[in-house]
């Protein structure tokens, strides 16, 4: 998924070849992994219940030197921040691996302090440990980072303060490269909303980006964005895509990569996907054995754009219970994946295939866990907060 004499030595080659086929007649493989038991809710016994990081995977190191970014390698593996908030690179069979092994650098926002109610910060997560880049302060709602093929690795975050003169609230948005060099503001804005950053587009040159209120509280598990609009860095023009006003405030979930699809939860009942250039709306509609659900959200475009993840949960506090569901397209009746613990709720972090979802468990102890598109092997894979998959 992510992206990684000829003529006489070809023939003495397929000759060896030949000769060790007609050896050996027949051949055993040793290297079977079994698969996970399917298990509706918990871990399963051959899953640890905390991951263990080896020696490299320390807690996140004071270093503030920012690491150069890794190739991506041939190994597939979790960066998570553990319960203790270290930092381990975990292999999907659940088993933690050297941190030094992790074939990327990876780029977030998190919280790696051992007070939870310390303010997010970015790192640098890779090889090399964690490493704070403390020029990225401070960030008012959102960080994105680009290290893709097409153009220099950049960071994207946004903040604002409110102006006592104007009684405005005056936001920006800046953007640097990846060890804070070049850093700029990208855009400027004065407003009753802020500019809130969203993801960079696969170019490297486009950034996502939305306008939103301030002062929301309440218990919200699957806040989104109120609109969405596209910024040109090199030229600062900026292009919107939703309108505010659209759809609804804080629930648009996600969009495809050709800004076609956009998928929202602002339906009491139901997704949306909205097509805003052909202003067309159709309707994903939950699970019918999911019915006492009181918030939804969180919906993910399948790496096609055919098919919507989305999570349900109870809504109560006290009481929660939460579900995944899959849809069978972009319209029509959605089939059940996941059912949580309870007391518990998943959020869906994101596709990992065409075939496998990666799911958020939120409980006291929160939990990273895989399931089929179809329903099958829902497993927790490991105890922790997944920072990103990494991996081709």
């Amino acid at each position: 998924m992510f992206t990684r004499n000829t003529v006489i030595f070809r023939s003495l080659v397929l000759a060896a070849a030949l000769l060790l086929a007609a050896c050996n007649t027949t051949a055993t493989s040793t290297a079977t992994q079994p698969p996970a038991p399917k298990t509706p809710s918990g871990p399963p016994s051959a899953i640890p219940a905390t991951a263990t990081a080896a020696p490299s995977a320390t807690t996140a190191a004071t270093d503030t030197a920012v690491p150069p970014t890794v190739v991506p390698g041939p190994t597939t593996g979790l960066l998570i921040a553990a319960p203790d908030k270290s930092v381990a690179f975990i292999g999907l069979d659940g088993q933690p691996r050297p941190l030094d092994e992790a074939p990327a650098t990876i780029y977030v926002l998190a919280n790696l302090a051992a007070d939870p109610n310390v303010q997010q910060s970015a790192y640098a997560v890779g090889p090399q440990g964690a490493k704070s880049l403390d020029f990225v302060k401070p960030i008012g709602q959102g960080f994105a980072s680009y290290t893709g093929p097409d153009a220099p690795g950049r960071l994207a975050w946004d903040n604002w303060t409110g102006n006592s003169d104007t009684g405005l609230l005056d936001s920006q948005i800046i953007v640097s490269g990846l060890d804070g060099s070049q850093a700029a503001p990208a855009l400027k804005e004065s407003g009753d909303h802020v500019l809130h950053v969203i993801r960079w587009a696969a170019d490297g040159q486009h950034l996502y980006f939305s306008r939103e209120p301030l002062g929301l509280g309440g218990y919200i598990l699957f806040a989104g964005f109120s609109n969405l609009s596209v910024l040109d860095v090199a030229s600062g023009a900026t292009t919107v895509i939703v309108p505010d006003g659209a759809a609804g405030v804080i629930c648009l979930d996600d969009f495809t990569s050709d800004e076609s699809q956009v998928a929202h939860h602002c339906v009491p009942q139901a997704i949306s996907i909205l097509s805003p250039a052909a202003s067309s709306l159709t309707q994903v509609q939950p699970p019918p054995e999911v019915s006492e659900f009181g918030q939804h959200g969180d919906a993910r475009f399948s790496p096609d754009g055919s098919r919507l993840a989305f999570a349900l949960a109870r809504g109560e506090p006290d009481n929660e219970q939460g579900w995944v569901a899959v849809s069978n397209g972009v319209t029509g009746a959605a089939h059940l994946v996941a059912t949580s613990d309870p007391a518990d709720y998943f959020s869906v972090w994101g596709w990992l295939d065409a075939q496998t979802l990666v799911l958020q468990s939120h409980a006291a102890t929160p939990g990273i866990w895989l399931v089929s598109a179809d329903g099958a092997n829902l497993h927790r894979v490991v105890d922790g907060t997944l920072l990103s998959v990494v991996g081709p």
